[in-house]
């Protein structure tokens, strides 16, 4: 990955980790253990000024979606958005912004559990009340595809560990994603579901983040990040 990219979906903004690599396999087996699995909550942590200015530029985005959307869908492939005046914060605001993303840090908010169960090619998520956004979600590890409420996320491709994932630390795995948005409505859904091994300590983080919206207002949202801790053997 090449840091942190500011990038919006379905007149949404968030901020996401972009810049991945395929490769033909990947140890699937090794990320999610079948059984009740121990878990620690993670949350994205950020600096009060940059969360003023992103929540600048996010109500700029819902006030004109079309000029938003077209200007995201125009951005090169893993970079940041080109400054546009029409973002509501000055260029020196926005490449101040930008410079604060790379100070996102990653803070642990608790634990839990999740229980992972076998499913047809892969495995099934059981949240329960604690996780409930992670309920239901199936995960074909055989064809690809992840299935959540949101819809399935068949856009495949693999992260490969690299000194640029500072808020996590350094990690590799699959990722899928889902874009279906409809640019002229602001209708559309996008989801990103993301399992990578972590180097630091062989445990696996699990990303979840899946938005709808309509008419460039965000009517659904379910996000959970969770380190899982492998069982002792």
């Amino acid at each position: 990955m090449r840091g942190l990219v500011i990038t919006l979906h379905s007149g949404l903004f968030v901020v996401a980790s972009l810049a991945w690599a395929q490769t033909p396999t990947v140890a699937f087996r090794d990320l999610l253990p079948v059984g009740e699995v121990q878990v620690t909550v993670l949350e994205l942590g950020a600096p009060p000024r940059f969360t003023d200015l992103a929540t600048r530029i996010q109500t700029a985005a819902r006030a004109n979606p079309e000029w938003w959307m077209a200007h995201v869908r125009a951005a090169p492939e893993g970079q940041p958005l080109a400054y546009d005046a029409r973002m509501g914060i000055s260029e020196a605001e926005y490449k101040e912004m930008l410079s604060l993303a790379e100070t996102l840090i990653i803070q642990r908010k608790g634990v839990g559990t999740l229980r992972v169960a076998s499913a047809p090619n892969g495995w099934r998520l059981e949240g329960g009340t604690m996780f409930a956004e992670l309920n239901g979600i199936e995960i074909d590890t055989v064809g690809h595809v992840v299935r959540t409420a949101f819809g399935e996320l068949r856009d495949f491709t693999v992260v490969e560990a690299n000194d640029d994932q500072r808020a996590t630390g350094r990690w590799t795995g699959p990722q899928w994603r889902l874009t279906d948005v409809d640019e002229s409505s602001g209708n559309g859904v996008a989801a990103s579901f993301v399992l990578g091994k972590l180097e630091a300590n062989n445990h696996t983080l699990l990303y979840f983040d899946a938005k709808r919206a309509s008419k460039g207002q965000m009517t659904d949202r379910a996000f959970r990040m969770l380190e899982l801790t492998p069982a002792q053997k």
